[in-house]
């Protein structure tokens, strides 16, 4: 199996085992051990604000020390949080395994990009980065539903009088704790796997041949003969490693990057948008609209689904036509989306607007991870990846947190708040000016994006 394949099957599998527990898993979760409405969002943020610093500094390590390092990293990240949220059954533990959970995708990002950026041949960077991303996708839409339907399963076998619930302050339509403890099971074996492919993961060569990411391991026969570096059945080859400055001075200079960094917080205030509906499109799936926990899986994860599958056609199409219109379309998609997301009362509705959303994000996200690679100079890939998901983790943290600021100032505190219907149009109408904003923004700056490689 070449890299390439090995690389897609890692991001599927990770993305499987933290988003089956992340949303509408987590967001419920949180609720059902006593959260506060104003403070669910600071728990799923926690993970997302791991990133901030996480994925600049695993960027940079990825390309100082090699990028196996940090592949195993995020496989520890993704096996030992999930056992450990069984017993977190408080708010401040709840943040903290949440705040290790989170080093799985700090990890992951800028490492996966890197590794494609460095190995895929020039003209093809959006197509494999927009499939890798798709493949990943496919984990995160598979990921909500499984943990869903693991949580449906698990309330029907758990036995808790709802008028206990009530009484312990946690309103009656959230399972209870023990619910949710096959979904964590499950979500720690699939980590594990994880685990496997980076400890197997051959070690970084930097000398690699054009198109050795993506050529077949060799057979046994001629395993002797294949001397291609990145060959899973290769020998191995000393190559001396690269001198590097001091990490300091790399991160200094990727903070330097000024194109960089606008592409990363035009793309932030799309995953602000998109934190929001993270963090809060579940409980009001559930409190305002009616659903069960596994229709409100489905209604996320057709979001995702949407991502998937015109997500490789956005790659191919900004590699072909350019990178800035396409963001500025994904926008303007995306803010009708959320705008019209609190207004809507059936499952029906919200299905057909999340999957519009996604399709919005595929369109935005596809160009900006291609963008910041041809903005990028060859070896420093891993750090222009890592500050541009820090900033795009800035925006989704801050994306989970203020829905729940708006809802406390719109609709007060308390179980009671969750029902109110306009603290969620007001968070989402929010976020839709926002993303019209950066589009604005996007546009005015695309000739001076274009014109800079």
């Amino acid at each position: 199996m070449s890299l390439y394949r090995r690389l897609c099957l890692f991001g599927l599998l990770a993305g499987t085992a933290y988003n089956m527990i992340r949303f509408p898993v987590m967001n419920l979760y949180a609720a059902s051990i006593g959260v506060a409405p104003e403070f669910i969002g600071f728990v799923l943020a926690a993970s997302t604000v791991t990133g901030i610093p996480g994925k600049l500094v695993f960027g940079v390590l990825g390309d100082r020390a090699g990028h196996r390092i940090v592949l195993i990293i995020c496989g520890l990240a993704l096996t030992l949080p999930p056992l450990l949220y069984i017993v977190a059954q408080s708010t401040p533990l709840l943040v903290a395994v949440r705040f290790m959970n989170g080093a799985a995708t700090a990890a992951l990002g800028p490492t996966a990009n890197a590794l494609i950026s460095e190995l895929a041949p020039r003209d093809a960077r959006g197509v494999q980065l927009g499939t890798y991303s798709s493949v990943q996708l496919v984990g995160r839409t598979v990921g909500p539903w499984l943990g869903a339907v693991l949580l449906g399963v698990g309330a029907m076998a758990v036995v808790a009088p709802k008028a206990a619930a009530e009484l312990a302050g946690v309103p009656a339509e959230i399972p209870p704790p023990d619910a949710f403890l096959s979904a964590f099971v499950v979500s720690a074996l699939i980590g594990a796997a994880v685990l496997v492919i980076g400890l197997t993961w051959p070690r970084d060569r930097k000398s690699a041949p054009a198109g050795a990411f993506n050529a077949k391991a060799p057979s046994r026969n001629n395993a002797t003969k294949d001397t291609s570096p990145l060959c899973v059945s290769a020998p191995l080859r000393q190559i001396p490693a690269p001198a590097h400055p001091p990490i300091w001075r790399q991160i200094r200079d990727a903070l330097r990057h000024r194109n960089v960094r606008f592409v990363g917080w035009i793309e932030a205030v799309e995953h602000t948008a998109t934190g929001a509906i993270q963090a809060f499109l579940p409980l009001y799936a559930v409190f305002v609209v009616g659903l069960t926990p596994i229709e409100t899986g489905v209604v996320y994860g057709s979001q995702l689904l949407s991502i998937v599958i015109s997500k490789p056609f956005w790659g191919r199409f900004s590699d072909r036509h350019g990178r800035t219109r396409q963001v500025i379309l994904g926008h303007i998609v995306c803010a009708a989306a959320i705008a019209a997301l609190a207004f809507t009362h059936s499952f029906v509705a919200l299905v057909a607007l999340s999957i519009v959303y996604g399709t919005g994000e595929a369109i935005s996200n596809a160009a900006t991870a291609a963008l910041v690679t041809d903005l990028s100079k060859d070896d420093k890939f891993g750090a222009a990846h890592g500050l541009f998901n820090t900033i795009v983790d800035i925006g989704h943290t801050f994306g989970q947190l203020f829905p729940g600021l708006i809802i406390l100032v719109v609709a007060g505190s308390g179980a009671a708040a969750l029902k109110s219907q306009s603290g969620y149009q007001a968070a989402y109408v929010a976020a839709a000016c926002a993303l019209v904003v950066s589009a604005l923004a996007m546009a005015k700056n695309r000739r001076r994006l274009e014109s800079r490689p």
